[in-house]
């Protein structure tokens, strides 16, 4: 193997072996490249070069104690600056007059917070007034309209284009079984104008009077309760009724002489204060079968044959059932109608 001038034995680096070759002084420093071959002396040498440290001198039992009193007495006064910090809390809370200067102090600062903190609070409060009025006045116009509307409602009940809508006609089952019943019946659900307002409700039920026609009236309320419309109804009676019957029917009652007891029954079943309406049909239908009688009598006479007397006293004069009638309007009893069918407009009249 050939070797170049810087080839050499000695394994000191290249700029120690320049440097000793000129003749300059040389710091002397342990190797760092060693040869694989003498790992043995590098070892020795690594522990010849090795520190030894000295382990310190043992504790004394004494200042092992004084060492364990020193951390007592730190234990102890961390935990009595606890104990102390905790009274001194709990007394400031039992005391009123402590904790209302403390809450004084926090009103107060509080109520006086730096000026950007104080814009801000007040745009705040601005902006949460702006809403309330806004919602206030929603909430009363929204009231309002409800209030105007349930207002319309309650004063429809008094129009006269409308007052049929809030009425019913309640009637004894006799009264559709008479001749005039079934005309009563066209004209509450077919009034001769066609008129939507002038239709009226109608209930077919068993009356305290037999053969009487009554009204009822719904009646509208109107209530604010919590500030908010409340609308309510209620059904009463007028104090107004019909008594149909037949012009026979009262001829027969003053044949008896129960008509002014008949009357005055009708009277205290209604009330003193009921307005009632005796309907009398077939008024003069009874009278011209009387007529008829009493002609048919005369003509039996005339040609000698024998006439059936019975049968003619028992009718009752015009003039009679009049004055009879006329009696109970007097005393306030009743008032009466009469009426008969006509041949072209049936018992419209009646019915109307």
């Amino acid at each position: 193997m050939d070797f170049d001038e810087f080839d050499c034995e000695d394994d000191a680096p290249l700029h120690e072996r320049i440097a000793r070759m000129a003749g300059k002084p040389v710091k002397a420093r342990s190797p760092i490249y060693v040869s694989s071959d003498d790992e043995a002396a590098v070892e020795k040498k690594r522990s010849n070069e090795s520190v030894t440290l000295t382990p310190p001198p043992p504790v004394s039992e004494k200042q092992r104690k004084a060492e364990e009193a020193e951390a007592m007495r730190l234990a102890q006064r961390t935990v009595d600056n606890i104990l102390n910090s905790k009274r001194s809390k709990a007394a400031e809370s039992n005391n009123p007059a402590k904790d209302t200067e403390n809450r004084v102090k926090e009103n107060k600062e509080n109520d006086n917070p730096p000026a950007k903190v104080r814009r801000k609070l007040d745009q705040e409060s601005e902006k949460l007034g702006r809403a309330k009025k806004k919602e206030e006045k929603e909430k009363f116009a929204k009231l309002s309209k409800e209030c105007k509307d349930a207002e319309k409602l309650v004063n429809k009940q008094t129009d006269k284009s409308e007052v049929n809508k809030y009425m019913l006609c309640v009637m004894d089952p006799l009264v559709v079984s008479i001749p005039p019943g079934p005309d009563i019946l066209n004209m509450l659900t077919n009034p001769p104008t066609g008129k939507p307002e002038e239709v009226f409700q109608y209930k077919v039920e068993n009356q305290s009077v037999p053969g009487s026609l009554t009204w009822k009236r719904r009646i509208i309320h109107l209530d604010i309760q919590g500030g908010q419309p409340v609308v309510s109804e209620t059904w009463i009676e007028e104090n107004r009724s019909l008594v149909f019957t037949s012009a026979m029917e009262i001829a027969e009652k003053i044949l008896d002489g129960t008509l002014a007891a008949w009357a005055e029954s009708i009277r205290q079943q209604l009330g003193s204060d009921h307005h009632l309406t005796l309907m009398v049909y077939n008024f003069n239908l009874y009278f011209r079968a009387d007529k008829n009688s009493q002609e048919r009598a005369r003509k039996a006479a005339v040609r000698g044959e024998a006439v059936n007397n019975r049968a003619q006293s028992k009718k009752v004069s015009e003039y009679s059932m009049l004055e009879a009638l006329l009696t109970l309007s007097i005393n306030r009893v009743l008032d009466y109608l009469t009426f008969d069918r006509a041949s072209d407009k049936g018992w419209r009249e009646c019915a109307g």
